[in-house]
């Protein structure tokens, strides 16, 4: 537990996120996003360099414009502070996102497999290359759609190149405005991570989120790679508003107005991606909207509807026939329910699911 003192420092505050041995608080006085915990990934994102552990809670540094003051030594971003309230912050294995009250998003922690979103320059300076381990947050700012996306979103494939993965919607055309980029939701997952901009795209980046280049395919045997930078996500409905994004270990799930959800990712039963375009795994109608939870775990998505007696779980199967039907609601429900208890939100680890109730 932090010390006295250094709690007194921010104020008292919630915890917004805590994973794998790093827990993220937000002050109540400023807004100020402070972490502690394990940090040998630079997963605290203090802007020290990566030691065994933080003690005491220290505020994560990075989230800030640009100060000529930093001087340039490529250690100001080290000394960078946040400069706008943090309102909503996500951990995932060893990262960690943090969005602020003006839509701008960060990133910072291990970043060896992309789910940082964002590149920095080698050391001899000459070319971008993903961040080992970043001990101070970096900005995610490449919001980039294919050069021929239609009006309504839709990419106009004319590639006679069969192949999925060549094909010109993983490709970089223009970039979101500022104000389409803004970011609305975002979540950091085992190795990944997903966001929804004000343009109404979900985006998401990291470990095995888009088909492997063939040249892997073909040598490793590999049907998935990963991206450095926000790629889009294709096949939700244009005319409906994304109303949530939550990744898990392997999948990326989505909630849209209607109530339905979406999702990409590596398949529960089979191993294999789905990942050219999303899959709807819950028609319309059955989620009681608003929920008060939505969330993907480790293999499943579960969600809390809106009064706190509907609790369902759905996993990401390789068929039609499989997602048809296929969420469930868990065998403890009942129970809890039979006892007058209502269900506020599920937090599942590998083994273990915690439950916390109106009570």
């Amino acid at each position: 537990a932090p010390s006295s003192s250094s709690a007194s420092a921010f104020g008292g505050g919630n915890v917004l996120s805590a994973s794998a041995g790093v827990t993220a608080v937000v002050g109540k006085r400023d807004g100020t996003l402070y972490a502690f915990g394990l940090n040998h990934r630079g997963q605290c994102g203090v802007g020290d360099e990566r030691s065994n552990n933080v003690w005491d809670p220290m505020p994560v540094m990075g989230m800030g414009p640009f100060n000529v003051a930093e001087g340039v030594d490529g250690k100001g971003r080290l000394r960078r502070r946040q400069d706008r309230p943090i309102v909503s912050v996500s951990l995932g294995l060893q990262h960690g996102l943090a969005l602020d009250d003006e839509g701008r998003l960060y990133g910072w922690g291990k970043g060896n497999r992309g789910q940082l979103g964002a590149l920095v320059q080698s050391d001899d300076g000459y070319e971008d290359v993903l961040p080992d381990a970043e001990c101070a947050a970096l900005r995610v700012s490449d919001f980039f759609l294919p050069p021929n996306e239609g009006a309504a979103g839709v990419v106009v494939d004319d590639d006679d190149d069969d192949d999925e993965s060549t094909t010109s919607r993983w490709r970089r055309g223009h970039r979101l405005s500022p104000s389409d980029s803004r970011v609305l939701r975002m979540s950091a997952g085992m190795n990944r991570s997903a966001a929804v901009t004000s343009s109404n795209h979900a985006w998401v980046w990291g470990r095995n989120v888009r088909p492997a280049d063939p040249a892997i395919r073909k040598e490793r045997g590999k049907a998935a790679g990963d991206a450095p930078v926000p790629v889009p996500i294709w096949g939700l409905p244009p005319n409906l508003k994304i109303e949530d994004i939550s990744c898990g270990s392997h999948h990326t799930a989505m909630l849209m107005e209607d109530g339905s959800v979406y999702c990409v990712g590596v398949t529960t039963d089979t191993v294999e991606p789905i990942m050219n375009e999303a899959v709807q795994i819950i028609p319309p109608g059955v989620v009681d909207m608003p929920p008060r939870q939505f969330r993907a775990h480790f293999d499943r998505t579960t969600i809390v509807g809106r009064d706190g007696t509907q609790v369902l779980e759905v996993q990401l199967w390789s068929h039609d026939d499989l997602r048809d039907g296929a969420w469930f609601e868990p065998t403890w429900v009942e129970d809890l329910l039979d006892g007058g208890e209502r269900v506020r939100m599920v937090n599942q680890g590998w083994k273990h699911t915690i439950v916390v109730t109106d009570s």
